[in-house]
Protein backbone atom coordinates (compact mmCIF):
# COMPACT_ATOMS: atom_id res chain seq x y z
CA UNK A 1 0.00 0.00 0.00
CA UNK A 2 1.20 3.64 -0.92
CA UNK A 3 2.59 6.04 1.86
CA UNK A 4 -0.20 8.06 3.06
CA UNK A 5 0.93 11.27 4.88
CA UNK A 6 0.19 11.91 8.48
CA UNK A 7 -2.19 14.67 7.84
CA UNK A 8 -4.70 12.34 5.77
CA UNK A 9 -4.13 9.34 7.79
CA UNK A 10 -5.10 10.88 11.22
CA UNK A 11 -8.11 13.52 9.44
CA UNK A 12 -10.92 14.14 12.01
CA UNK A 13 -13.16 11.23 12.21
CA UNK A 14 -16.39 12.69 14.11
CA UNK A 15 -16.77 16.09 15.88
CA UNK A 16 -14.97 15.58 19.12
CA UNK A 17 -12.35 15.11 17.02
CA UNK A 18 -11.83 18.80 15.16
CA UNK A 19 -9.70 20.20 16.84
CA UNK A 20 -10.46 24.22 18.03
CA UNK A 21 -13.35 24.93 16.12
CA UNK A 22 -16.01 24.04 18.98
CA UNK A 23 -18.59 27.09 17.79
CA UNK A 24 -18.76 25.00 14.43
CA UNK A 25 -19.04 21.33 15.66
CA UNK A 26 -21.53 22.20 18.47
CA UNK A 27 -23.83 24.14 16.14
CA UNK A 28 -23.72 21.27 13.68
CA UNK A 29 -24.38 18.67 16.37
CA UNK A 30 -27.18 20.41 17.56
CA UNK A 31 -28.91 20.85 14.20
CA UNK A 32 -28.35 16.98 13.33
CA UNK A 33 -29.83 16.42 17.18
CA UNK A 34 -33.08 18.46 16.31
CA UNK A 35 -33.62 17.34 12.67
CA UNK A 36 -32.92 21.56 11.63
CA UNK A 37 -29.59 20.58 8.78
CA UNK A 38 -29.59 22.91 5.96
CA UNK A 39 -29.39 22.52 2.82
CA UNK A 40 -26.43 24.69 1.82
CA UNK A 41 -23.22 25.78 4.18
CA UNK A 42 -21.10 28.12 3.57
CA UNK A 43 -17.01 27.26 5.21
CA UNK A 44 -15.22 30.08 5.72
CA UNK A 45 -11.26 30.16 7.22
CA UNK A 46 -7.48 30.01 6.45
CA UNK A 47 -5.88 26.52 5.16
CA UNK A 48 -5.40 23.80 7.48
CA UNK A 49 -8.23 24.70 9.58
CA UNK A 50 -10.19 22.00 9.31
CA UNK A 51 -13.28 22.73 6.10
CA UNK A 52 -12.99 20.13 4.40
CA UNK A 53 -13.20 17.59 7.04
CA UNK A 54 -15.59 18.86 8.74
CA UNK A 55 -17.66 18.63 5.47
CA UNK A 56 -16.95 14.94 5.74
CA UNK A 57 -17.70 14.66 9.29
CA UNK A 58 -21.37 16.13 8.58
CA UNK A 59 -21.23 14.07 5.61
CA UNK A 60 -20.91 10.95 7.68
CA UNK A 61 -22.99 12.20 10.43
CA UNK A 62 -26.14 12.20 7.76
CA UNK A 63 -25.13 9.62 6.34
CA UNK A 64 -24.06 6.87 8.46
CA UNK A 65 -26.69 3.69 8.50
CA UNK A 66 -27.46 4.71 12.69
CA UNK A 67 -28.02 7.76 11.21
CA UNK A 68 -28.97 10.50 11.17
CA UNK A 69 -26.20 11.36 14.31
CA UNK A 70 -23.92 13.55 15.82
CA UNK A 71 -21.94 10.66 16.92
CA UNK A 72 -21.03 8.80 13.34
CA UNK A 73 -19.89 4.94 14.04
CA UNK A 74 -17.41 5.21 11.34
CA UNK A 75 -17.51 1.49 11.23
CA UNK A 76 -20.19 1.03 8.97
CA UNK A 77 -19.92 0.67 5.23
CA UNK A 78 -21.15 4.15 4.58
CA UNK A 79 -18.89 6.00 6.99
CA UNK A 80 -16.07 3.81 5.91
CA UNK A 81 -16.49 4.91 2.11
CA UNK A 82 -17.33 8.56 3.16
CA UNK A 83 -13.38 7.92 5.31
CA UNK A 84 -11.57 6.80 2.49
CA UNK A 85 -13.02 9.08 -0.44
CA UNK A 86 -15.13 6.40 -2.47
CA UNK A 87 -18.64 7.43 -1.63
CA UNK A 88 -20.27 7.74 -4.77
CA UNK A 89 -22.82 10.68 -3.48
CA UNK A 90 -20.39 12.52 -1.91
CA UNK A 91 -19.06 14.70 -4.65
CA UNK A 92 -16.32 17.17 -4.25
CA UNK A 93 -15.33 19.50 -6.73
CA UNK A 94 -12.44 22.06 -7.23
CA UNK A 95 -14.30 25.10 -8.34
CA UNK A 96 -10.65 25.90 -9.35
CA UNK A 97 -10.59 23.94 -11.87
CA UNK A 98 -14.23 23.32 -12.75
CA UNK A 99 -15.17 26.96 -12.75
CA UNK A 100 -17.40 27.87 -15.96
CA UNK A 101 -21.07 28.16 -16.87
CA UNK A 102 -21.10 24.78 -18.09
CA UNK A 103 -19.63 23.04 -15.12
CA UNK A 104 -22.61 24.78 -13.22
CA UNK A 105 -25.29 23.50 -16.07
CA UNK A 106 -23.96 19.55 -15.48
CA UNK A 107 -24.18 20.30 -11.98
CA UNK A 108 -27.98 21.26 -12.53
CA UNK A 109 -28.35 18.32 -14.46
CA UNK A 110 -26.86 15.69 -11.97
CA UNK A 111 -28.66 17.43 -8.81
CA UNK A 112 -32.01 15.82 -9.63
CA UNK A 113 -30.81 12.12 -9.82
CA UNK A 114 -31.49 10.97 -6.02
CA UNK A 115 -28.76 9.32 -4.27
CA UNK A 116 -27.56 5.94 -5.72
CA UNK A 117 -26.38 4.50 -1.81
CA UNK A 118 -26.46 6.92 0.80
CA UNK A 119 -29.34 8.92 2.45
CA UNK A 120 -28.37 12.09 0.63
CA UNK A 121 -26.60 13.31 -1.88
CA UNK A 122 -23.51 15.81 -0.66
CA UNK A 123 -21.32 18.40 -2.96
CA UNK A 124 -18.42 19.70 -1.49
CA UNK A 125 -17.28 22.93 -3.42
CA UNK A 126 -13.61 23.62 -2.57
CA UNK A 127 -12.55 26.97 -3.06
CA UNK A 128 -15.86 28.24 -4.27
CA UNK A 129 -14.97 32.01 -4.29
CA UNK A 130 -13.34 31.12 -7.54
CA UNK A 131 -15.83 30.42 -9.99
CA UNK A 132 -16.59 33.05 -12.71
CA UNK A 133 -19.59 35.23 -12.34
CA UNK A 134 -21.85 33.53 -15.05
CA UNK A 135 -20.73 30.48 -13.28
CA UNK A 136 -22.70 32.17 -10.05
CA UNK A 137 -25.64 33.31 -11.39
CA UNK A 138 -26.45 29.57 -13.13
CA UNK A 139 -25.75 28.23 -9.55
CA UNK A 140 -28.14 30.91 -7.91
CA UNK A 141 -31.58 28.91 -8.38
CA UNK A 142 -30.48 25.41 -7.40
CA UNK A 143 -28.66 26.69 -4.71
CA UNK A 144 -31.52 28.02 -3.34
CA UNK A 145 -33.81 25.45 -3.78
CA UNK A 146 -32.17 22.12 -4.29
CA UNK A 147 -34.10 19.03 -4.22
CA UNK A 148 -34.77 17.65 -0.95
CA UNK A 149 -32.08 14.73 -1.19
CA UNK A 150 -29.22 17.33 -1.96
CA UNK A 151 -26.62 19.33 0.70
CA UNK A 152 -24.02 21.61 -0.54
CA UNK A 153 -20.82 22.66 1.43
CA UNK A 154 -19.15 25.20 -0.19
CA UNK A 155 -15.80 25.99 1.34
CA UNK A 156 -13.53 29.12 0.80
CA UNK A 157 -10.43 31.18 2.14
CA UNK A 158 -11.78 34.04 0.66
CA UNK A 159 -15.70 34.93 1.67
CA UNK A 160 -15.61 38.39 1.04
CA UNK A 161 -15.25 37.23 -2.97
CA UNK A 162 -18.59 36.10 -2.82
CA UNK A 163 -21.34 37.58 -4.11
CA UNK A 164 -23.98 38.51 -1.89
CA UNK A 165 -26.69 36.34 -3.65
CA UNK A 166 -24.67 33.24 -2.53
CA UNK A 167 -23.83 34.26 0.85
CA UNK A 168 -27.98 34.80 1.61
CA UNK A 169 -28.21 31.43 0.64
CA UNK A 170 -25.99 29.77 3.38
CA UNK A 171 -25.57 29.07 6.77
CA UNK A 172 -21.97 30.62 7.00
CA UNK A 173 -19.30 29.19 9.58
CA UNK A 174 -16.10 30.88 9.94
CA UNK A 175 -13.30 29.03 11.21
CA UNK A 176 -10.85 30.30 13.06
CA UNK A 177 -7.00 29.34 13.03
CA UNK A 178 -5.81 26.54 15.58
CA UNK A 179 -4.33 27.63 18.79
CA UNK A 180 -0.95 26.47 19.80
CA UNK A 181 -1.64 24.89 22.52
CA UNK A 182 -4.88 22.71 20.55
CA UNK A 183 -1.72 22.09 17.81
CA UNK A 184 0.81 20.84 20.57
CA UNK A 185 -1.84 18.50 21.98
CA UNK A 186 -2.76 17.38 18.68
CA UNK A 187 0.76 16.83 17.69
CA UNK A 188 1.85 14.84 20.85
CA UNK A 189 -0.78 12.50 19.99
CA UNK A 190 0.25 11.92 16.73
CA UNK A 191 3.64 10.92 17.50
CA UNK A 192 2.40 8.67 20.51
CA UNK A 193 -0.02 7.06 17.71
CA UNK A 194 3.51 6.52 15.83
CA UNK A 195 5.55 5.40 18.31
CA UNK A 196 7.98 8.25 17.91
CA UNK A 197 9.53 10.26 20.33
CA UNK A 198 9.70 14.24 20.34
CA UNK A 199 11.13 17.10 22.30
CA UNK A 200 8.70 19.42 23.51
CA UNK A 201 10.69 22.07 22.54
CA UNK A 202 10.76 20.80 18.99
CA UNK A 203 6.69 20.44 19.01
CA UNK A 204 6.63 24.05 20.41
CA UNK A 205 8.70 25.10 17.08
CA UNK A 206 6.33 23.15 14.64
CA UNK A 207 3.01 24.33 16.11
CA UNK A 208 4.76 27.89 16.02
CA UNK A 209 5.48 27.60 12.70
CA UNK A 210 2.36 26.07 11.61
CA UNK A 211 0.65 29.97 11.88
CA UNK A 212 -2.56 28.36 12.87
CA UNK A 213 -2.98 25.55 10.21
CA UNK A 214 -2.67 21.74 11.31
CA UNK A 215 -2.43 20.64 8.21
CA UNK A 216 1.17 22.75 8.12
CA UNK A 217 2.10 21.54 11.38
CA UNK A 218 1.42 17.77 10.33
CA UNK A 219 3.11 18.03 7.67
CA UNK A 220 6.18 19.62 9.32
CA UNK A 221 6.32 16.80 11.49
CA UNK A 222 6.23 14.24 8.61
CA UNK A 223 9.10 16.06 7.34
CA UNK A 224 11.02 16.21 10.31
CA UNK A 225 10.51 12.31 10.73
CA UNK A 226 12.00 11.79 7.06
CA UNK A 227 15.01 13.45 8.01
CA UNK A 228 15.39 12.56 11.81
CA UNK A 229 13.67 9.16 11.72
CA UNK A 230 12.00 8.10 15.05
CA UNK A 231 13.30 10.36 17.49
CA UNK A 232 12.70 14.00 16.66
CA UNK A 233 15.05 16.99 18.61
CA UNK A 234 14.74 20.64 18.52
CA UNK A 235 17.62 20.98 16.59
CA UNK A 236 16.11 18.89 13.82
CA UNK A 237 13.39 21.08 13.42
CA UNK A 238 15.50 23.87 13.20
CA UNK A 239 17.79 22.09 10.45
CA UNK A 240 14.13 21.88 8.40
CA UNK A 241 12.98 25.44 8.85
CA UNK A 242 16.22 26.93 9.08
CA UNK A 243 15.75 28.69 11.88
CA UNK A 244 17.31 30.23 15.03
CA UNK A 245 17.78 28.52 18.37
CA UNK A 246 17.26 30.45 21.73
CA UNK A 247 20.95 30.44 22.28
CA UNK A 248 21.51 33.12 19.70
CA UNK A 249 18.17 35.45 20.14
CA UNK A 250 19.67 34.96 24.08
CA UNK A 251 22.82 36.30 22.74
CA UNK A 252 21.90 38.82 20.68
CA UNK A 253 19.67 40.16 23.18
CA UNK A 254 22.02 40.23 25.43
CA UNK A 255 24.63 42.11 23.16
CA UNK A 256 22.26 44.83 22.80
CA UNK A 257 21.07 45.03 26.58
CA UNK A 258 24.40 45.60 27.17
CA UNK A 259 25.14 48.33 24.49
CA UNK A 260 28.09 46.59 23.13
CA UNK A 261 28.29 47.81 20.02
CA UNK A 262 31.67 46.05 18.88
CA UNK A 263 30.50 42.74 19.31
CA UNK A 264 26.97 43.72 17.78
CA UNK A 265 28.73 43.62 14.82
CA UNK A 266 31.13 40.57 15.25
CA UNK A 267 27.43 38.54 16.11
CA UNK A 268 26.18 40.00 12.82
CA UNK A 269 29.22 38.83 11.00
CA UNK A 270 28.88 35.52 12.74
CA UNK A 271 24.93 35.26 11.80
CA UNK A 272 26.21 36.24 8.20
CA UNK A 273 28.46 33.23 7.99
CA UNK A 274 26.55 30.69 9.38
CA UNK A 275 24.26 31.13 6.70
CA UNK A 276 21.11 32.71 8.96
CA UNK A 277 18.08 34.21 6.95
CA UNK A 278 17.82 37.77 8.32
CA UNK A 279 14.50 37.89 7.78
CA UNK A 280 13.35 35.00 9.86
CA UNK A 281 15.87 36.07 12.49
CA UNK A 282 13.93 39.57 12.94
CA UNK A 283 10.84 38.00 12.80
CA UNK A 284 12.52 35.53 15.59
CA UNK A 285 13.64 38.40 17.79
CA UNK A 286 10.33 40.02 17.56
CA UNK A 287 8.57 37.10 19.40
CA UNK A 288 11.56 36.82 21.96
CA UNK A 289 11.06 40.34 23.01
CA UNK A 290 7.61 39.69 22.96
CA UNK A 291 8.10 37.09 25.46
CA UNK A 292 10.37 39.58 27.62
CA UNK A 293 7.61 41.89 27.49
CA UNK A 294 5.11 38.92 28.92
CA UNK A 295 8.10 38.05 31.68
CA UNK A 296 8.41 41.61 32.57
CA UNK A 297 4.33 42.17 33.20
CA UNK A 298 3.45 38.42 34.32
CA UNK A 299 6.89 37.02 35.52
CA UNK A 300 7.84 33.88 34.96
CA UNK A 301 4.34 32.09 35.08
CA UNK A 302 3.22 33.68 31.99
CA UNK A 303 5.71 31.75 29.91
CA UNK A 304 3.84 28.69 30.01
CA UNK A 305 5.05 27.09 26.88
CA UNK A 306 9.12 26.59 27.62
CA UNK A 307 11.22 25.09 29.91
CA UNK A 308 11.69 26.09 34.01
CA UNK A 309 15.33 26.28 32.30
CA UNK A 310 14.08 28.84 29.83
CA UNK A 311 12.08 30.81 31.69
CA UNK A 312 14.62 31.50 34.35
CA UNK A 313 16.76 32.54 31.84
CA UNK A 314 14.48 35.02 30.07
CA UNK A 315 13.25 36.22 33.36
CA UNK A 316 16.63 37.27 33.80
CA UNK A 317 16.37 39.22 30.60
CA UNK A 318 13.29 40.74 31.15
CA UNK A 319 14.88 41.69 34.36
CA UNK A 320 17.55 44.40 32.68
CA UNK A 321 15.03 46.23 30.82
CA UNK A 322 11.91 48.26 31.07
CA UNK A 323 8.44 47.89 29.76
CA UNK A 324 8.87 50.85 27.16
CA UNK A 325 12.58 49.87 26.17
CA UNK A 326 11.00 46.67 25.60
CA UNK A 327 7.69 47.84 23.57
CA UNK A 328 10.89 50.51 21.56
CA UNK A 329 12.84 47.37 20.61
CA UNK A 330 9.41 45.61 19.66
CA UNK A 331 8.43 48.77 17.15
CA UNK A 332 12.00 48.98 15.70
CA UNK A 333 12.05 45.36 15.04
CA UNK A 334 8.57 45.20 13.13
CA UNK A 335 9.68 47.88 11.22
CA UNK A 336 12.75 46.73 10.33
CA UNK A 337 11.14 43.24 9.51
CA UNK A 338 8.60 45.23 6.77
CA UNK A 339 11.71 47.03 5.30
CA UNK A 340 13.74 43.84 4.66
CA UNK A 341 10.70 42.46 2.45
CA UNK A 342 12.00 45.00 -0.43
CA UNK A 343 15.78 46.06 0.86
CA UNK A 344 18.03 43.90 -0.16
CA UNK A 345 20.52 45.24 2.52
CA UNK A 346 19.27 42.79 4.58
CA UNK A 347 22.61 43.22 6.97
CA UNK A 348 22.97 46.42 6.96
CA UNK A 349 19.46 47.32 8.26
CA UNK A 350 19.54 44.42 10.91
CA UNK A 351 22.90 46.90 11.96
CA UNK A 352 21.22 49.77 11.86
CA UNK A 353 17.89 48.78 13.89
CA UNK A 354 19.86 47.07 16.46
CA UNK A 355 22.37 49.71 17.00
CA UNK A 356 19.00 52.37 17.06
CA UNK A 357 17.34 49.93 19.85
CA UNK A 358 20.94 50.41 21.81
CA UNK A 359 21.10 53.98 20.98
CA UNK A 360 18.71 56.44 23.68
CA UNK A 361 16.21 57.95 21.20
CA UNK A 362 13.78 58.01 23.77
CA UNK A 363 15.80 60.79 25.83
CA UNK A 364 16.12 64.06 22.75
CA UNK A 365 12.59 63.81 22.13
CA UNK A 366 11.35 65.66 25.02
CA UNK A 367 14.54 68.24 24.64
CA UNK A 368 13.18 68.62 21.22
CA UNK A 369 9.56 69.30 22.67
CA UNK A 370 11.48 71.94 24.72
CA UNK A 371 9.80 73.06 28.16
CA UNK A 372 10.97 76.20 27.42
CA UNK A 373 8.74 77.09 24.22
CA UNK A 374 5.66 77.37 27.04
CA UNK A 375 7.32 79.88 29.08
CA UNK A 376 8.04 81.35 25.95
CA UNK A 377 4.58 81.64 25.12
CA UNK A 378 4.02 85.29 27.02
CA UNK A 379 7.14 87.09 25.78
CA UNK A 380 6.16 85.90 22.47
CA UNK A 381 2.22 87.23 22.44
CA UNK A 382 3.42 90.57 23.55
CA UNK A 383 6.30 90.68 20.83
CA UNK A 384 3.86 90.30 17.94
CA UNK A 385 2.96 93.31 16.38
CA UNK A 386 -0.55 93.26 15.13
CA UNK A 387 -0.30 95.41 12.67
CA UNK A 388 1.03 91.92 10.64
CA UNK A 389 3.93 93.61 9.06
CA UNK A 390 2.50 97.07 7.20
CA UNK A 391 5.75 98.61 7.71
CA UNK A 392 9.52 97.49 8.56
CA UNK A 393 10.54 100.49 10.53
CA UNK A 394 8.54 100.43 13.65
CA UNK A 395 9.71 96.70 14.11
CA UNK A 396 12.92 98.00 13.13
CA UNK A 397 12.52 101.23 15.88
CA UNK A 398 11.87 99.05 18.46
CA UNK A 399 15.09 96.67 18.03
CA UNK A 400 17.90 99.15 18.23
CA UNK A 401 15.83 100.60 21.23
CA UNK A 402 18.64 100.12 23.29
CA UNK A 403 20.29 103.46 21.56
CA UNK A 404 19.27 106.48 22.53
CA UNK A 405 19.96 107.86 19.69
CA UNK A 406 17.70 105.75 17.63
CA UNK A 407 14.45 107.35 18.91
CA UNK A 408 15.36 110.67 17.06
CA UNK A 409 15.16 109.51 13.53
CA UNK A 410 12.45 107.12 14.18
CA UNK A 411 10.22 109.69 12.82
CA UNK A 412 12.03 109.31 9.39
CA UNK A 413 11.38 105.65 8.99
CA UNK A 414 14.11 105.43 6.36
CA UNK A 415 17.36 106.09 8.92
CA UNK A 416 16.82 103.19 10.85
CA UNK A 417 16.56 101.74 7.41
CA UNK A 418 19.65 102.54 6.29
CA UNK A 419 21.68 100.95 8.59
CA UNK A 420 19.62 97.96 7.98
CA UNK A 421 22.25 96.23 5.20
CA UNK A 422 25.06 96.43 8.07
CA UNK A 423 23.57 94.67 10.61
CA UNK A 424 22.62 92.32 7.17
CA UNK A 425 25.82 91.76 6.95
CA UNK A 426 25.78 90.51 10.50
CA UNK A 427 22.56 88.81 10.02
CA UNK A 428 24.24 85.37 10.07
CA UNK A 429 24.40 86.63 14.23
CA UNK A 430 20.98 85.99 14.71
CA UNK A 431 21.33 82.58 12.91
CA UNK A 432 24.62 81.64 15.00
CA UNK A 433 22.67 82.81 18.20
CA UNK A 434 20.23 80.12 17.61
CA UNK A 435 22.53 77.23 16.29
CA UNK A 436 22.84 76.73 20.27
CA UNK A 437 19.61 75.33 20.61
CA UNK A 438 17.64 78.61 21.16
CA UNK A 439 14.19 78.08 21.90
CA UNK A 440 11.37 79.68 20.30
CA UNK A 441 10.69 82.75 22.68
CA UNK A 442 14.08 84.22 21.71
CA UNK A 443 12.85 84.82 17.88
CA UNK A 444 10.46 87.61 17.69
CA UNK A 445 8.91 88.99 14.34
CA UNK A 446 11.20 91.78 13.99
CA UNK A 447 14.16 89.64 13.83
CA UNK A 448 12.58 86.92 11.44
CA UNK A 449 11.40 89.84 9.39
CA UNK A 450 14.91 91.46 9.36
CA UNK A 451 16.66 87.48 9.29
CA UNK A 452 14.08 86.40 5.65
CA UNK A 453 16.66 87.56 3.24
CA UNK A 454 19.40 85.73 4.85
CA UNK A 455 16.79 82.54 5.05
CA UNK A 456 15.83 82.80 1.26
CA UNK A 457 19.72 83.16 0.26
CA UNK A 458 20.47 80.53 2.48
CA UNK A 459 17.99 78.07 0.27
CA UNK A 460 19.45 79.33 -2.61
CA UNK A 461 22.35 76.49 -1.41
CA UNK A 462 20.34 73.46 -2.05
CA UNK A 463 19.20 72.82 -5.65
CA UNK A 464 17.00 70.50 -4.03
CA UNK A 465 14.72 73.31 -2.31
CA UNK A 466 14.91 75.44 -5.83
CA UNK A 467 11.17 74.92 -6.29
CA UNK A 468 10.04 76.05 -2.60
CA UNK A 469 12.28 78.60 -3.16
CA UNK A 470 11.09 80.45 -5.47
CA UNK A 471 7.33 79.36 -5.64
CA UNK A 472 6.82 79.91 -1.83
CA UNK A 473 9.24 81.35 0.06
CA UNK A 474 10.01 84.32 -1.83
CA UNK A 475 6.43 85.46 -2.60
CA UNK A 476 5.76 85.12 1.68
CA UNK A 477 6.92 87.45 4.64
CA UNK A 478 6.45 87.09 8.24
CA UNK A 479 3.29 88.54 9.05
CA UNK A 480 2.91 87.10 12.77
CA UNK A 481 4.34 85.14 15.60
CA UNK A 482 2.38 84.10 18.16
CA UNK A 483 4.04 81.59 20.27
CA UNK A 484 5.96 79.28 18.31
CA UNK A 485 2.72 79.86 15.57
CA UNK A 486 4.30 81.76 12.29
CA UNK A 487 2.01 83.72 10.04
CA UNK A 488 3.23 84.31 6.73
CA UNK A 489 1.13 86.50 4.02
CA UNK A 490 1.33 86.46 0.89
CA UNK A 491 -0.40 88.56 -2.08
CA UNK A 492 -0.87 85.11 -4.65
CA UNK A 493 -3.78 83.02 -3.51
CA UNK A 494 -2.17 80.50 -5.44
CA UNK A 495 0.74 80.24 -3.31
CA UNK A 496 -1.76 79.78 -0.33
CA UNK A 497 -3.58 76.93 -2.06
CA UNK A 498 -0.32 75.15 -2.48
CA UNK A 499 0.49 75.12 1.07
CA UNK A 500 -2.46 74.45 2.25
CA UNK A 501 -3.71 71.63 -0.53
CA UNK A 502 -0.30 69.85 -0.31
CA UNK A 503 0.55 69.14 3.61
CA UNK A 504 3.73 67.99 2.89
CA UNK A 505 5.28 71.69 1.36
CA UNK A 506 4.25 72.76 4.83
CA UNK A 507 5.92 70.11 6.00
CA UNK A 508 9.46 70.70 4.02
CA UNK A 509 9.29 74.50 4.65
CA UNK A 510 8.87 74.13 8.66
CA UNK A 511 11.87 71.56 8.57
CA UNK A 512 13.96 74.28 6.41
CA UNK A 513 12.68 77.02 9.14
CA UNK A 514 13.64 75.03 11.75
CA UNK A 515 17.29 73.94 10.25
CA UNK A 516 18.00 77.78 9.82
CA UNK A 517 16.61 78.93 12.83
CA UNK A 518 17.46 76.24 15.49
CA UNK A 519 13.74 76.78 16.49
CA UNK A 520 10.16 74.78 15.71
CA UNK A 521 7.48 76.44 13.90
CA UNK A 522 3.84 75.65 13.62
CA UNK A 523 3.46 77.37 9.52
CA UNK A 524 0.53 78.75 8.47
CA UNK A 525 -0.26 81.52 5.36
CA UNK A 526 -2.67 83.76 4.25
CA UNK A 527 -3.71 86.22 1.50
CA UNK A 528 -3.17 89.31 2.32
CA UNK A 529 -5.71 91.66 0.39
CA UNK A 530 -3.16 95.01 0.60
CA UNK A 531 -0.74 94.70 -1.95
CA UNK A 532 1.06 97.28 -0.73
CA UNK A 533 2.56 94.80 2.10
CA UNK A 534 3.76 92.30 -0.37
CA UNK A 535 6.42 94.46 -1.96
CA UNK A 536 6.96 95.58 2.10
CA UNK A 537 10.44 94.02 2.10
CA UNK A 538 11.21 95.03 -1.35
CA UNK A 539 10.50 99.17 -0.46
CA UNK A 540 13.37 99.07 2.89
CA UNK A 541 16.28 99.27 0.19
CA UNK A 542 14.44 101.86 -2.07
CA UNK A 543 14.18 104.33 0.81
CA UNK A 544 17.86 103.74 0.94
CA UNK A 545 19.78 106.33 -1.32
CA UNK A 546 17.10 109.01 -0.04
CA UNK A 547 18.89 109.73 3.44
CA UNK A 548 18.61 113.75 2.23
CA UNK A 549 15.16 114.53 2.29
CA UNK A 550 15.31 112.63 5.96
CA UNK A 551 13.78 116.30 7.29
CA UNK A 552 10.81 115.80 4.79
CA UNK A 553 9.03 113.84 7.44
CA UNK A 554 6.70 112.67 5.20
CA UNK A 555 8.83 109.73 3.16
CA UNK A 556 5.41 108.17 2.88
CA UNK A 557 4.59 110.33 0.28
CA UNK A 558 7.54 109.13 -2.00
CA UNK A 559 6.45 105.86 -2.54
CA UNK A 560 3.38 107.48 -4.99
CA UNK A 561 5.53 109.04 -6.69
CA UNK A 562 7.40 105.60 -7.24
CA UNK A 563 3.85 103.81 -7.51
CA UNK A 564 2.51 106.56 -9.68
CA UNK A 565 5.26 106.59 -12.58
CA UNK A 566 5.03 109.66 -14.90
CA UNK A 567 6.58 107.13 -17.14
CA UNK A 568 2.98 106.31 -18.17
CA UNK A 569 2.95 109.93 -19.64
CA UNK A 570 4.88 108.32 -22.25
CA UNK A 571 1.99 107.91 -24.14
CA UNK A 572 3.17 111.73 -25.89
CA UNK A 573 5.97 110.02 -27.34
CA UNK A 574 3.34 107.66 -28.90
CA UNK A 575 2.53 111.11 -31.26
CA UNK A 576 3.75 109.47 -34.50
CA UNK A 577 4.34 113.86 -36.05
CA UNK A 578 6.08 112.42 -38.65
CA UNK A 579 3.04 110.75 -39.63
CA UNK A 580 0.86 113.16 -39.20
CA UNK A 581 2.78 115.56 -40.92
CA UNK A 582 3.21 113.29 -44.06
CA UNK A 583 -0.52 112.54 -43.45
CA UNK A 584 -0.76 116.80 -44.19
CA UNK A 585 1.25 116.86 -46.89
CA UNK A 586 -0.48 113.95 -48.70
CA UNK A 587 -4.13 115.02 -47.49
CA UNK A 588 -3.58 118.24 -47.49
CA UNK A 589 -6.41 118.37 -45.27
CA UNK A 590 -6.76 121.79 -42.48
CA UNK A 591 -7.75 119.62 -39.93
CA UNK A 592 -4.98 117.46 -40.32
CA UNK A 593 -2.75 120.93 -39.63
CA UNK A 594 -4.76 121.77 -36.63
Amino acid sequence: MAYQSLYRKYRSRDFTDLMGQRHVTQTLANAIGSGRVSHAYLFCGPRGTGKTSTARVLAKALNCINGPTATPCDECPYCIAIRQGNAIDVIEIDAASNRNIDDMRQLREQVNYPPVELRYKFYIVDEVHQLTRDAFNAFLKTLEEPPGHVIFVLCTTDPHQLPATILSRCQRFDFHRITQEDITQRLHWVVQQEGWTIEDEAVHLLARAANGGLRDALSLLDQAASYAGTDITAQHIRDILGGIDLDLLTQFTDTVLQKDAVGLFRLVDTIISDGKDVPQLVGELIQHWRNLLRAQIGGPDALVEFTPEQRTLMTGQARQTNQPALMRAITLLCEAENELRWNAQQRLLLELYSLRIMGEEPAPAPAAVAAPVPAARPAATVAPSQPAARRFDTPRAAEPAPRPAAPAPAATAPKPVDPAPKPAAAAPAPAAEPAAASPVGEWTLPRLKKSWPQFTDWMKRSPKLENLRTRIVEKCWPASLIGDRLTLQTASAFTRSQVVERPQIKQVLEQCLQSYFKASFVVSIEVQNGGDTAPAPAPEPVPAPIPEPAPVATAAPEPPPVAAPEPPAVPEPDRDLVGERMKQVFSGSEEVTK
